[in-house]
């Protein structure tokens, strides 16, 4: 009886420790909340000490970005999913494909703060962004 119930035991545990690398292995495989594809970064000739940057911005389903700001000038084009842009003392920008938005933030005092919403709980909201500011500065600027 002794036995049978250590080979029990012994059984569980390993089914346990399996069972729990499996869902480890299932966790850190997942896809991030907020996938950023840099596909441009260039000093701009003509403007001494700027620089433009183009990437990809991709929320998965449902997620709600913190409290954030882009020092310089932010141009924005929705190539997939719905979503808002919930800003401070200003009307909210709702987004779908094909909306573009531009935002001036000042480098040295950032005043654009907002959070972006994706409403779907299925789709990803994925834009494109185009930012220009100073060389050094932070492209994103997170409210404490």
């Amino acid at each position: 009886m002794f036995d049978q119930t250590i080979d029990r035991f012994v059984l569980a545990t390993a089914l346990g420790i399996a069972i729990g690398a499996l869902g480890h292995q299932a966790i850190s495989s997942e896809k991030p909340q907020i996938a950023r594809t840099e596909l441009m970064n260039i000093d701009l000739a003509d403007m001494p000490g700027k620089i433009a940057h183009m990437y990809t911005m991709e929320l998965a389903p449902g997620l709600m970005t913190p409290r954030h700001s882009h020092p310089g000038h932010y141009l924005v084009y929705v190539l997939q999913g719905t979503g808002v842009v919930e800003q401070d003392d200003k009307p909210t920008l709702h987004l779908s494909p094909g909306v573009s938005y531009y935002i001036h933030s000042p480098s040295a005092k950032p005043d654009f703060w907002h959070s972006v919403w994706n409403t779907s709980q299925t789709e990803p909201l994925k834009t494109l962004v185009v930012l220009i500011n100073e060389r050094g500065q932070p492209a994103t600027v997170f409210d404490k």
